[in-house]
């Protein structure tokens, strides 16, 4: 898997066929899946129409505005979208498409391996779900999703996601800065990654003051997307959540504590989760995140039916 984009077909489905049959502490009771498709490879935007436009009238309406903005043809992709707010002057539309490419991968390999797709969803949606419930209720929070090989920082208030942005920097990009940097192997690069992070105190503060440089555009993105939402909506975005393997890192909360007018907040994804099992995970629940908020869709028959469905209007499914 690299990027959204499956290499290798037959062993990814043979590796869900393996899932299926040694999964702990039991067997799937079921076929039916709830999937996601990786921030980097969708397309995200709201759109905004009067309040006269009929029901009937939309789905073309949609496609309209969108074609706007999306710089690929409709004829390429998968597309789905949402009402997120109402007022008397209109509403709101959350849009999201995907490459028609990616998606006929995943849906031919998990038909390949048995499956059924109920959903194909977009992870910050996804990672909302299971981190930021409960932190919402005093205005946006930024959700700041650091993976290995892309950053996206999405803004979420009580209509859901109001704005995103993809960064080509990420855990790998950090271990290439510290092994130029310092001349050392990428493998050697990432575990001073791990180990010494945002620290000071070792090895003269080197590795803390690489991964500050490295992180400078990150923190922009963060500042340009508060001031923009402020002129939007008249308010800044004081909270926020890391997520993603990188938010793992030493002293990386209190870096961007430090660097930010935003309060960044650790959440444990299994907190209101009572299974004793998850308790082994605790160190790096972040991880596991965006599959806690797959699940949840899947629990839930609301979310499965209003959310975002990049195959809703796919007739093989």
């Amino acid at each position: 898997m690299d990027n959204g984009h499956v290499k290798k077909v037959d062993e990814m489905v043979q590796l869900l066929k393996d899932l299926f049959e040694t999964s702990k502490p039991n067997n799937f009771s079921s076929k039916s899946c709830v999937i996601s498709v990786p921030d980097s490879q969708t397309f995200t935007c709201i759109l905004n129409f009067p309040q006269h436009i009929s029901k009937k009238e939309l789905k073309n309406e949609v496609q309209k505005e969108a074609e706007k903005i999306i710089p690929f043809s409709f004829s390429d992709l998968y597309f789905d979208f949402r009402i997120i707010q109402k007022s008397r002057n209109g509403f709101e539309i959350l849009f999201v498409a995907s490459k028609r490419e990616i998606i006929d991968t995943i849906i031919d390999i998990f038909s390949k391996a048995g499956l059924k797709i109920l959903a194909i969803d977009f992870e910050s949606d996804c990672l909302a779900r299971s981190l930021i419930s409960d932190h919402i209720a005093n205005g946006g929070i930024f959700l700041i999703d650091i993976g290995a090989k892309t950053t996206t920082i999405s803004i979420f208030d009580q209509n859901g996601i109001r704005m995103t942005e993809n960064i080509n920097q990420g855990g790998n990009y950090f271990d290439q800065q510290i092994a130029k940097k310092l001349n050392v192997d990428l493998m050697e690069a990432s575990r001073l990654k791990k180990e010494l992070g945002f620290s000071a105190d070792r090895k003269e503060g080197k590795i803390m003051f690489i991964l500050q440089a490295a992180f400078l555009g990150i923190l922009e993105a963060v500042n340009k997307m508060n001031e923009y939402y402020k002129n939007n909506h008249g308010y800044y975005v004081k909270n926020g959540i890391l997520a993603g393997g990188s938010s793992l890192i030493p002293g990386i909360y209190e870096y961007f504590n430090d660097n930010l007018n935003v309060a960044i907040k650790i959440v444990d994804p299994f907190k209101n989760i009572d299974i004793d099992d998850l308790h082994e995970l605790s160190y790096d629940s972040i991880i596991y995140s965006i599959a806690l908020g797959l699940a949840l869709r899947g629990l839930n028959n609301k979310f499965l039916l209003e959310g975002i469905n990049l195959i809703k209007n796919n007739k093989n499914q």
